[in-house]
């Protein structure tokens, strides 16, 4: 019969929607001592699930790692004699609960209904770790949450496991090598928290520092070699002896970037390779690190692009100003080029031309050519305005002979006269006078069409 797998533990741990997970942990566990130095807790805190016969009827006991059941006292629950109760041997734990005898969960058994019940000296500890599966998977979990997942009878049902001298010493050492050990973690992070907050100044020193201060976290620094692998940073291979184990963390930044943080533990005089195996949490360091400098990385990043943006956009805004400067002296050129231009025009038509039309004018003409005279003295004068911008405006609207009209109107031609003027009869200049006030959009308004022609001057 083919055991049941922790993924049966796991979905139904998500049926309470509690948030617990079945942890894998790749170091083997045979031994409740052994599971306390993979979790790094206590033994008290390792749970044990034993399995069972009660008169014949499968019970689950749930109890603390450094105390033993007492057959009185399940005997007592039951009300039956104490030689009724039996732990399971290995074929019914797999029959009757599902799973191998080191691996039984708390749920999920293969025989629905199995009572279960949870020894109160457990409620002594904040998290306690309990099997889910194999002796490898674990569960972190509460008490209350214990209680509550397996509906279980909280009841006195253990003794005081009897220690021994060297039994007590040899837990008090490994729990002060624990203590020691998170002492250093937790200087590792403090420092790691400092190196990260600073400015990056240089990625080879970020990264020298980060694997300096991994390589001291971890419990067999003088053995311990980290490589840290980043774009940009291109350090020595450190000196080292033969691989015993190694543990690689891998993260991701800036979109197409990855960050490999490798801690490895070699062949060292004087350290015994049975004792050089990367723990779990040290892995779990290693797995914060990486995703901690990965997210230093891609700040660094993003405020070299954001330094980079700001010089550009400074360079373009000093341009800007330059062009603009360059651009107001060209146009104050061209208007002074232009005044100059005007001007001369002006003398050059006051000397040449002006004089000839007075003595035109001061002959025997006909009022019609006294006429055409006046009006070439009026667009004259016109011409070298700084203020007649409707000849520019009116050559975009108007025909070459409705801007004629329109320059007649200004100069105060009433429709006879320009008739006169242009020989063309009185209602084509009245057509054309209707055609330009449409185009003005003058049309249907109460506007004076000479008043609008001389407010454009």
């Amino acid at each position: 019969m083919k055991p049941l797998t922790p993924g049966h533990v796991q979905r139904r741990l998500d049926s309470f929607g509690l948030g617990l997970t079945v942890v894998h942990h790749e170091a083997g566990i045979t031994t409740g001592e052994d599971a306390a130095r993979v979790v790094g807790c206590g033994i008290g805190q390792i749970v044990k699930c034993i399995c069972l016969m009660a008169d014949g009827a499968p019970v689950l006991a749930a109890v603390s790692g450094d105390r033993g059941v007492s057959v009185e006292k399940l005997a007592g629950h039951f009300a039956v004699e104490p030689g009724k109760i039996r732990i399971a041997n290995a074929d019914e734990c797999l029959a009757v609960f599902g799973y191998p005898p080191e691996g039984v969960p708390p749920v999920a058994h293969r025989t629905r209904g199995i009572p279960v019940l949870i020894d109160r000296d457990l409620s002594r500890w904040p998290v306690i770790y309990i099997s889910a599966g194999t002796a490898n998977d674990r569960i972190a979990i509460g008490f209350e949450h214990l209680v509550l997942i397996t509906g279980g009878t909280v009841i006195d049902c253990t003794v005081p496991t009897v220690v021994s001298p060297a039994a007590f010493q040899e837990t008090y050492d490994r729990l002060l090598h624990l203590l020691t050990e998170r002492e250093k973690e937790l200087d590792a992070l403090y420092r790691l928290a400092s190196i990260f907050s600073r400015p990056v100044t240089s990625l080879s020193g970020l990264a020298v520092r980060t694997a300096e201060t991994l390589r001291e976290a971890m419990q067999l620094p003088r053995c311990t070699r980290v490589e840290i692998v980043m774009e940009g940073v291109d350090l020595p291979a450190q000196p080292a002896g033969a691989l015993i184990d190694l543990y690689r963390a891998r993260c991701s930044y800036s979109i197409d970037k990855e960050l490999t943080i490798t801690v490895s533990y070699h062949e060292t005089p004087g350290i015994d390779a049975a004792d050089a195996v990367i723990e779990e949490r040290e892995r779990y360091l290693v797995d914060s690190t990486v995703k901690l400098l990965a997210e230093v990385l891609e700040r660094h990043e993003m405020e070299q692009v954001l330094r980079e943006s700001t010089k550009t956009l400074q360079r373009q805004a000093a341009e800007l100003e330059r062009k603009n400067s360059a651009l107001s002296e060209i146009l104050s050129q061209i208007e002074q080029e232009k005044r100059t231009i005007i001007r001369e025009a002006r003398n050059s038509v006051d000397t040449f031309i002006r004089p000839y039309l007075r003595q035109i004018g001061g002959g025997s003409l006909t009022e019609e050519d006294g006429l055409r005279v006046v009006q070439i003295e009026t667009s004259l004068d016109r011409l070298f305005s700084d203020n007649d911008s409707m000849t520019m405006e009116l050559s975009h609207l108007l025909t070459p002979r409705e801007a004629e009209i329109c320059g007649l109107i200004r100069n105060g031609l009433s429709s006879k006269e320009i008739s006169s003027f242009l020989h063309i009869s009185p209602s084509t200049v009245e057509r054309h006078r209707n055609t330009i006030r449409k185009k003005l959009a003058l049309t249907g308004t109460p506007t004076n069409l000479t008043t609008f022609l001389r407010s454009k001057a």
